[in-house]
């Protein structure tokens, strides 16, 4: 006698199981297996390594850093663009040393399996981990000829400098360039500010940054261990920018200037939407906490403003009120009596060795200023390379007013012309142990 079909659900079980499994095995090695060849096959020094950046306009953003003849190339998705930072060379101990398009030595690289690190002139780390799935470098296009590719080779940036250098040289009548020791000097990083470490221990600092004012933008209060104080002054006074308050006048301030609440504070508040705003940042204890936005008053549309309507101003300007009432009132309680520390007197304080920072070489000026000769050069054995075009030049405290002149009698398209070099120059005071405070610090 048949026996008739009959479904059982319980015997499908088992090849669905196996194919389920076959499935996700099969989309495991499809999605993770370029990562394990990559890891496996491919050298660390041939990888492709990824740079996060989190901004507040832009959201996260990133970078790709590869080598490609025998340079370090960064190609950023942000701005579908690709660009040649630093000439390699390798050197014995398995490191490589980056040079720069003046063929001066500014950082060096070394590969693990899982990242690249660049070490730089101040021996600060930065790491990059390696993009160990190939499948997202596929993703990314980053060899594909289909993307607008913009290059700036390293070589042809080194003969349009090589040749601005020599054409200067012929304008001024030199013979020898005043780089010329400085190009391929052998690697050596030192501390950016030698003289600027001392005894004096900081406890709490405040910097401000101003988008606007880049010459109001560091440090400007902290307060030591021994109860010495440095404020920058308000209002602010080109002669005497900085003040010093006396221990025995700081005897009860530490307790008044740190928030009963500090350690519970988020390292983080925004007091205004608006693009462009100061940044202050409070430190204390190796804690940063950071205020976006004004914190003194809310940031106000004028009733005049001829671009919104009456009604839409007192609108924004209750905003904003309300985005300023965010910041802890104890936070503005400390800064509040920061500020009154900022107006008192006392004695003028600046630092044994006043830095000038060099930044970026100048074509569209209308006139130059030569840099003056009884001063050091960018290529002084104590001045110090920064990065790419970038020098800190340091001069005695008390050449502080011929430099303030020098400075001021410049008008408002020239620059300075130093050791060939048309750069823009910006004072910075360095504070005893100010790397405690501002080594993180990114602007």
């Amino acid at each position: 006698m048949k026996v008739p079909f009959q479904f059982s659900p319980m015997a499908l079980m088992k090849p669905i199981a196996i194919a389920t499994l076959l499935m996700a095995l099969g989309a495991v090695i499809g999605r993770y297996g370029p990562a394990v060849a990559s890891y496996a096959i491919i050298p660390a020094k041939y990888g492709y390594f990824r740079h996060y950046r989190d901004t507040e306009a832009d959201g996260i953003r990133w970078e790709y850093w590869m080598i490609k003849s025998s340079n370090l190339v960064s190609g950023s998705f942000y701005r579908d663009r690709f660009f040649e930072e630093w000439e390699i060379v390798r050197g014995s101990a398995g490191e490589y040393f980056l040079y720069d398009d003046h063929a001066e030595f500014d950082r060096t690289l070394t590969f693990s399996r899982t990242e690249m690190v660049i070490r730089d002139q101040d021996g600060n780390e930065h790491h990059y981990p390696r993009v160990m799935d190939l499948w997202e470098v596929w993703l990314e296009r980053i060899n594909s000829e289909s993307r607008s590719r913009w290059y700036d080779h390293i070589d042809a940036r080194k003969a349009r400098y090589a040749a601005m250098i020599a054409q200067r040289m012929k304008k001024y009548g030199l013979v020898k360039s005043p780089a010329s020791e400085a190009q391929r000097r052998p690697p050596v990083i030192k501390p950016m500010v030698a003289d600027n470490r001392s005894q004096m221990k900081p406890l709490l600092a405040v910097t401000e940054y101003d988008f606007f004012d880049h010459a109001e933008t560091g440090t400007v209060f902290v307060l030591y261990a021994d109860g010495t104080a440095i404020c920058r002054s308000i209002p602010a006074n080109p002669e005497s920018p900085f003040h010093m308050i006396e221990p025995a006048d700081t005897k009860d301030l530490f307790v008044d200037l740190i928030p009963t609440d500090f350690d519970s504070l988020a390292t983080r508040y925004k007091l205004s939407s608006a693009t462009d705003q100061v940044i202050t940042r409070f430190w204390f204890s190796g804690k940063t906490v950071e205020l976006y936005g004004p914190w003194r008053e809310p940031k106000v549309f004028p009733n005049d403003t001829t671009d919104y309507t009456p009604e839409t101003i007192r609108e924004n300007n209750a905003s904003m009120r309300e985005e300023w009432l965010r910041q802890p009132a104890s936070l503005r309680h400390a800064l509040s009596k920061i500020d009154e520390l900022r107006k008192a007197a006392g004695p003028a304080w600046l630092p044994k060795r006043i830095e000038v920072q060099f930044s970026g070489e100048l074509n569209m000026v209308q006139g130059v200023v030569p840099w003056p000769k009884k001063w050091p050069g960018l290529y002084d054995t104590s001045s110090k390379k920064r990065g790419i075009a970038a020098y800190s030049v340091f001069i005695p405290s008390k050449d502080f007013a011929e430099l303030n002149a020098f400075l001021a009698s410049a008008q408002p398209h020239e620059v300075v012309l130093i050791d060939l070099n048309q750069m823009h120059p910006e004072i910075h005071f360095p504070l005893p142990n100010e790397d405690d405070w501002t080594r993180q610090e990114t602007w």
